[in-house]
Order: C-alpha cells, then sequence, then structure tokens
C-alpha cells in the first residue's frame, strides 16, 4: 500500500532523475538496483534505502530533498549551470525592458524562485517565466506610492 511521504519521496527521486537527464535505467544501474526496484521506489510503492541513497548522491542527486523536499545548496551539475545561466540571461533581458530596472537583490529572487521551480518540476519553461516577470512588474507598479 502506498503511503504518502513515500509517495512524495518517489516523486522528487523522480523530479532528481529527471533534472540530471537519466532514464530509469540509468539512475537503477547507478543505484544498483533493478529496473523495477528503480519504478517502485518513483511510484512510491517501495521506500529507497539507505545504501541506494548513498549511491545515487554520489552523482549529483540532491538526496536531502528526496528525502524531506528542501535544497542543500545549489547543485554543480553541468545542466544546473546552464538553466541558471539561462535564468539570468531572461531576467537580465527582462529588466532592460523595465523603466526602472530592479534592484539586483530583486533579480536574485526571481532567479532562486525560477530554478527552485526548474528544480521541483524538472521542467524550463522560459515563457512562463517571462510571463510570471511580467505579472509580478504590474503588480509592483500598482502597489507603488504615488508620485516615487
Amino acid at each position: 500500500m502506498k503511503d504518502e511521504l513515500e509517495c512524495e519521496i518517489g516523486s522528487r527521486l523522480r523530479s532528481e532523475r529527471k533534472r540530471l537527464g537519466m532514464t530509469e535505467s540509468a539512475m537503477a544501474e547507478l543505484g544498483e538496483v533493478s529496473l523495477l526496484t528503480q519504478q517502485a521506489h518513483e511510484s512510491g510503492l517501495h521506500t529507497p534505502t539507505a545504501l541506494y541513497l548513498n549511491r545515487i548522491g554520489s552523482a549529483g542527486v540532491n538526496i536531502r530533498y528526496v528525502v524531506d523536499g528542501t535544497y542543500s545548496g545549489l547543485s554543480a551539475t553541468g545542466r544546473d549551470w546552464v538553466i541558471v545561466t539561462k535564468i539570468v540571461g531572461l531576467i537580465a533581458d527582462w529588466a532592460k525592458t523595465r523603466p526602472k530596472p530592479p534592484s539586483p537583490e530583486v533579480r536574485a529572487r526571481f532567479a532562486a524562485t525560477f530554478f527552485d521551480l526548474y528544480r521541483a518540476t524538472g521542467v524550463v519553461d522560459m515563457q512562463n517565466y517571462l510571463n510570471t516577470l511580467t505579472l509580478l512588474a504590474a503588480v509592483d507598479q500598482d502597489d507603488s506610492p504615488s508620485g516615487s
């Protein structure tokens, strides 16, 4: 029977596998388990062992995220840095179109939020990020005090 926590762990495990661009077979091989066991881990039917987590952690899987849903810092995988670069570039291009460009702190917050979204979903949706920036800018203008 599926337990809610096992399902959450399985979902986060799948997200990390996709983030790293790995197939189920490749992750199973890395973790030294069968493909069926890998699929059971990702579907929440089976809880990964500490030994399995240790093995996949050596390849860049963020184990803390898999286990409890929090990040233990930016992973140094090549794909992550490519995504960060794309996100920062999108924000920089968007900022150039603003009458008053956002501060570096605001840009960093946007970048961190979009990167966290990418890490959680394994999907990079630049158009959605751009739409979000546009919406946030509109809300920010509406909340600005008059005359400033």
